[in-house]
């Protein structure tokens, strides 16, 4: 459903979704009425906007060879509250890149920095 975050409005009996990506799906259940409550779909534009920025300043860290930065993934951490999550996949990991553990970026908690495994890492773990 590419959920952001939701609110309830329990004296109009709605339910409020905010959505990073419209699809036909998600689309169907706008305006929908179950049990009596109506569904409201929105797209997430803040969250787009936010998302960029995100992109943008891990794209500048991962240009520094120190950080060895090679992907990393976000998203809302629980869509209650609109928690905004980021994980980072290093190739080693290094004192520059430990620092980003449980930093703020821009309104993003990093909640890891994880060395991503290679084949030979894999292979070793098979012995």
């Amino acid at each position: 459903m590419h959920m952001t975050r939701w609110s309830v409005d329990t004296a109009e009996k709605r339910v409020d979704i905010f959505v990073s990506k419209l699809t036909p799906e998600n689309e169907r259940l706008n305006g929908k009425i179950i049990n009596g409550w109506t569904m409201n779909i929105t797209y997430d534009a803040e969250y787009r906007r936010e998302a960029e920025k995100i992109n943008a300043e891990l794209e500048r860290l991962a240009e520094r060879p120190e950080m060895q930065i090679g992907a990393w993934m976000y998203g809302i951490d629980d869509p209650r509250t609109g928690t905004k999550r980021v994980d980072i996949f290093v190739g080693n990991l290094t004192p520059e890149n430990q620092q980003l553990h449980g930093k703020m970026i821009d309104g993003w908690k990093v909640y890891g920095v994880w060395k991503a495994l290679t084949p030979e890492d894999i292979e070793q773990r098979g012995k």
